[in-house]
């Protein structure tokens, strides 16, 4: 317990070094002596807010005390956050979890997935990626509410290379922006459901008799939609798509392509 009887100091913290700090203010008072202490809490997202620290009424109650240590409390918990980013590049030749313990990712080489390989990345990470920098997945991709992202703070499109994607796929609930192509190639199975993809050079382009599966989400602010070509297809199922570039929807280039579009939404 925090309060074990003894006289309670103007600042008492208790550091607790957990990965994915988020802070707020706990509901429940703290007790002490029978006098009742603001509580700040740190604590993981999906739990109840860990008690790491009590401040006594006189002392929170200077306004300058308490900036202060807030300012403190908040640099400390942030250089625990950004001293977890894991950098990936190269080749991966194993069955591989990016996890969310090792979030974010940044992505500083094109990392390349090898065929028969498997890259599963978890709910809640965030991979991002230097500029020019991308993901070649000859394997097999399996994401479900991942952000893919430039590392830079730059708003603009094409703040990194190209996602490749000649394997299999099957990406739900994702976010790509920022990036300069989403390309599908190859036979293998590829299934996108409720995705983003926002602020791409080229959009999606499927090709080399991809069969690709688009249910819901959005494609937005690109200089192209989506383009196919040697004979491919693609369908579009509840999607919306909006602010694209000139003519560039949909565009087609050779052989015999498909686009089947149901529930779509076109605007801008």
């Amino acid at each position: 317990s925090l309060c074990r009887g003894e006289a309670v100091d103007d600042k008492e913290i208790i550091s607790l070094l957990r990965a994915k700090w988020v802070i707020h203010f706990v509901d429940d008072p703290f007790f002490c002596n029978g006098k009742k202490y603001p509580i700040m809490g740190i604590g993981q997202e999906d739990k109840k807010a860990e008690i790491i620290g009590h401040i006594s009424p006189s002392w929170a109650s200077q306004p300058n005390n308490m900036k202060k240590f807030l300012l403190s409390l908040l640099l400390a918990v942030f250089t625990i956050v950004s001293s977890q980013a894991i950098n990936v590049s190269g080749t991966v030749n194993s069955n591989t979890t990016w996890d969310l313990a090792g979030s974010p990712y940044v992505v500083t080489s094109t990392v390349t997935v090898n065929a028969g390989i498997t890259l599963t990345i978890d709910s809640g990470v965030l991979v991002q990626f230097n500029a020019g920098q991308g993901l070649t997945v000859n394997g097999t991709l399996n994401a479900s509410r991942v952000s893919f992202d430039a590392s830079s703070a730059t708003v603009a499109r094409g703040q990194f290379g190209t996602i490749l994607l000649s394997g299999t796929a099957t990406i739900t609930n994702c976010t790509f922006n920022r990036g300069t192509l989403l390309d599908l190639n190859g036979s293998g199975a590829k299934t996108f459901t409720g995705v983003n993809l926002t602020r791409f050079t080229n959009g999606i382009n499927v090709r080399g008799g991809a069969i690709v599966n688009y249910t819901g989400g959005l494609i937005s602010d690109c200089a192209t939609g989506v383009t196919l070509s040697a004979s491919s297809r693609i369908n579009l199922n509840g999607t919306s798509i909006n602010t694209i570039d000139g003519s560039a929807l949909l565009s087609t280039s050779s052989g015999t392509n498909t686009f089947s579009l149901e529930n779509v939404t076109v605007s801008g």
